[in-house]
């Protein structure tokens, strides 16, 4: 919660994504990358699973946490995001409880897989 104006009685509280630990502050501030906050009035942000990050500050719900840019999701490590193969491009984005497959990792330029082994990565 904050106070707008120095001297004001009442307190507003904070916007979901928005934060203040100490009591009578005239703002509220964002939660940093890789934190969020779904609650009104929170005096804290939560942290995202381990290995998850958000692509920006104010982030609301943990729908918002992601695999960073240079990693993955692969369907057998559970929802821990993996470090992207050499020679392979991985955007990250992949949604925190995202059932779906991760269509990454992406082959970069000039490199070459089999598809029974798409993640033993050869140079062409």
């Amino acid at each position: 919660r904050f106070a707008d104006m120095r001297g004001t009685v009442t307190c507003t509280a904070c916007e979901p994504g928005w934060f203040q630990a100490v009591e009578g502050k005239t703002a509220c501030l964002r939660c940093p990358a890789g934190r969020y906050t779904s609650e009104l009035g929170s005096s804290r942000c939560q942290a995202c699973p381990a290995s998850y990050t958000t692509n920006f500050d104010a982030s609301t719900g943990i729908f918002h946490c992601v695999c960073p840019r240079g990693t993955y999701l692969p369907m057998d490590f559970g929802q821990e995001c993996q470090p992207c193969p050499r020679g392979a491009f991985c955007p990250g984005g992949h949604g925190y409880g995202n059932a779906s497959v991760d269509e990454t990792p992406l082959l970069m330029p000039g490199m070459m897989s089999m598809p029974e082994e798409p993640f033993s990565i050869y140079t062409c």
